[in-house]
């Protein structure tokens, strides 16, 4: 194995271009991580520097992630978001103090559409808002003809 190698941070950043003797002489001084990446030139698929043959960290590499292994969802601010949003548009309608409880839920799942919006979510975060938008009218009326929701008169 000979020829020149590009290295990789885990994140996908690339370092830089090195010889097997420069690459090894990273690994060894703890420059390169387990998790970063090396191409070979001409290779088409970049490896785990754990993998290069010969390396040796100055501390034991951990085993390599297991990619079958479903990914475990994110903290998703734009589902409590919505979450939020329906919670505070009906929950008037269960006893007409909780509509304090309702604004406080607006306003969470407007703090939690500003954070989609910031973390690149933006469109979902939009939707959010104009939820919001529609949710608390929904739970002013609900508060205001609870009775009427409630107890429909028959005629």
């Amino acid at each position: 194995m000979s020829g020149l190698f590009y290295l990789a941070k885990a994140d996908g950043r690339v370092i830089g271009k090195f010889t097997e003797e420069e690459l090894r002489a990273k690994i060894s001084a703890g420059d390169a991580s387990p998790d970063d990446q090396y191409l070979a030139e001409g290779a088409r698929e970049w490896k785990r520097a754990a993998e290069f043959p010969g390396a040796r960290f100055p501390w034991p590499a951990p085993p390599a992630p297991n990619r079958t292994q479903r990914k475990k969802e994110d903290f998703s601010p734009v589902k409590l978001g919505a979450l939020c949003a329906i919670c505070a548009a009906f929950l008037p309608l269960v006893h007409p103090v909780l509509f304090l409880a309702s604004v406080a839920l607006l306003i969470a799942s407007f703090v939690l559409a500003i954070l989609a919006i910031v973390r690149g979510k933006v469109s979902g975060g939009v939707l959010l808002l104009i939820g919001i938008f529609f949710a608390f009218p929904t739970s002013c009326v609900s508060l205001i003809d609870r009775e009427k929701l409630l107890h429909r008169e028959a005629r």
